[in-house]
């Protein structure tokens, strides 16, 4: 860039050398004053358009390393706010299967209680129709010798009779 009084401001930190220009300071960035020269303007034109434009891509790398590097941060804080988020989920999976698995012991003591209550139950209804199968069976046992009886008697009167019929 040109000043109004023909001085060249370079927009970075470290002054150029060359032959043909005096180094003078200013408060914000170096000077650069033509003094006798070889080049024609159009060369000191191209040539500050070409220091512009480095500077400018120099500008435009930094700005993208700065980019990446919160990009990265960025990228950071969220995998390590993924990671707590999976340790928490872990806990919280850890802890629904411990209950889980209580709740299955408890439903499996009270299935086999159950079992066991049944069990004893059946035993008892067994029992008692063993004894009720015994008794009637020995009811049975019973009618069937009083009806032997009875046919015995009864065969004993009708031989009487048929006796004292003849």
């Amino acid at each position: 860039m040109r000043g109004g009084d023909g001085t060249i401001f370079l927009p970075y930190s470290e002054p150029v050398f060359d032959f043909n220009f005096t180094i003078r300071k200013c408060d914000c960035c170096k000077q650069l004053t033509p003094g006798k020269s070889n080049k024609s303007k159009e060369d000191e034109k191209l040539s500050q358009q070409q220091e512009h434009v480095l500077q400018l891509e120099r500008e435009r790398v930094e700005l993208e390393n700065v980019r990446q590097l919160r990009l990265h941060e960025e990228l950071e804080r969220d995998r390590m706010e993924l990671q707590r988020h999976r340790e928490k989920e872990q806990l919280i999976v850890q802890r629904e299967i411990q209950e889980l698995q209580t709740i299955k012991q408890q439903v499996l003591h009270q299935q086999q209680a159950e079992r066991e209550t049944q069990l004893i139950m059946q035993r008892e209804q067994l029992a008692q129709q063993r004894m009720q199968l015994e008794q009637i069976q020995s009811l049975q046992h019973q009618l069937q010798q009083q009806l032997r009886s009875r046919k015995g008697k009864r065969r004993q009167q009708w031989r009487q009779q048929l006796l004292l019929q003849q």
